[in-house]
């Protein structure tokens, strides 16, 4: 049975992967020469577009604490997408090295430990997951690393 979540831990990496570039490949991306990108923090409460209307001003400080999520959210982070009420997605600036310790250190203050046998990491993606402590859904933590700079990060409830 352990070597079944195994699988499919493994193919959701892989389909995590893939998945980012075929998204690529589909905006008329090409792998090889990769456009610098302009992020932007917050999307405006009031019209929901991207842009800043006149009537509001871009957020001079992203709060990790104004998201509507149950996750830890880092102080880095931008693009922010609830996909539903238990997934949510970001990009941040952080490398996988330090967004790992991260979770590692909140997930851990909140009574989750790391399912070691689950933990893959790679120089351009990882998957880690955590069991809590009483018993419930596990917090899958998956991330690809879309360029140099930038680390994408989808975080879910899952039973493992």
């Amino acid at each position: 049975m352990e070597k079944n979540k195994l699988i499919w831990i493994i193919v959701s990496v892989f389909i995590v992967f893939f998945s980012s570039i075929a998204c690529q490949l589909l905006s008329g991306g090409n792998l090889e020469e990769t456009p610098e990108v302009q992020i932007t923090e917050g999307v405006s409460q009031e019209t929901g577009s991207n842009l800043p209307s006149e009537e509001t001003q871009p957020p001079t400080e992203i709060n990790p604490e104004n998201y509507d999520t149950e996750f830890p959210l880092p102080e880095d982070f931008q693009n922010f997408q609830k996909i539903s009420e238990h997934n949510i997605t970001y990009q941040t600036n952080m490398s996988i090295d330090e967004i790992l310790t991260f979770y590692r250190q909140e997930l851990g203050m909140q009574g989750f430990s790391e399912f070691e046998i689950l933990t893959q990491i790679n120089p351009d993606n990882f998957s880690i997951v955590f069991s809590p402590a009483l018993g419930g859904t596990e917090i899958v933590v998956q991330g690809v690393q879309l360029d140099s700079n930038i680390l994408n990060v989808n975080i879910r409830n899952e039973d493992v």
